[in-house]
């Protein structure tokens, strides 16, 4: 049930209009990035090998989505992001509203995934 509802307030963060495929690329990238810093998350405190190799594999699917729309994003001819990919670049939003160390209701502001700029920014 936790898991769904990660996964269901990224997925509700990217369903905005965007106008272009390009816009539209970028924000599957960012989702991407936002499931992979939160499967991290959950993982801290986790000490079970079944579910430490499941994230692996969550964590290596997300970022093979990346991957393809950053070749859909270079066949539409969008602009190049300004900063390299990071995996983890929601990592400390995460943190604040899932895992062990969440000091947030999963409900407040802070965790409104919509909302995270990460690290580095684009």
């Amino acid at each position: 049930m936790k898991k769904f509802l990660s996964v269901a307030l990224v997925i509700a963060a990217t369903q905005a209009a965007a106008q272009t495929p390009c816009q539209d690329l970028d924000a599957a990238i960012e989702s991407s990035l936002k499931l992979t810093s939160i499967a991290y998350v959950e993982g801290l405190a986790d000490n079970s090998a079944p579910r430490a190799t499941l994230r692996g594999i969550e964590t290596n699917n997300q970022l093979q989505l990346v991957g393809m729309h950053l070749d859909l994003m270079a066949l539409n001819k969008c602009p190049t992001r300004k900063a390299p990919i990071d995996p983890n670049k929601y990592l400390i939003e995460a943190s604040k509203c899932i895992g062990p160390l969440a000091k947030e209701s999963k409900d407040s502001a802070v965790c409104d995934s919509k909302k995270w700029v990460g690290g580095a920014g684009k």
